[in-house]
């Protein structure tokens, strides 16, 4: 499964999909829950079992990866050379 599927049946479910680099300590926890996605390691964890520091970095996570993506489908649309069939 790809990213976009496994973020999907996160949100169904009531989880997040956390990458786990923005723990600070150990995800033991949650280790049952920990999922792979090329090469990356997320963990599903709903918002109430966040802390207030991670709840904070995934805020911020979500905000830059946002803007990423504005800032990606912005530049997409200005380049001419692209073709109108391409799906971002």
């Amino acid at each position: 499964m790809g990213y976009k599927a496994i973020q999907r049946i996160a949100k169904i479910t009531g989880y997040e999909l956390v990458p786990a680099s923005l723990f600070y300590r150990h995800t033991a926890p949650w280790a049952a829950r920990r999922v792979k996605i090329y090469g990356r390691s997320f963990i599903l964890i709903k918002r109430e079992e966040m802390t207030p520091g991670l709840a904070r970095r995934y805020d911020a996570f979500c905000r830059d990866l946002q803007a990423a993506l504005k800032e990606y489908r912005d530049e997409l649309e200005d380049d001419e050379d692209i073709s109108p069939n391409v799906c971002v």
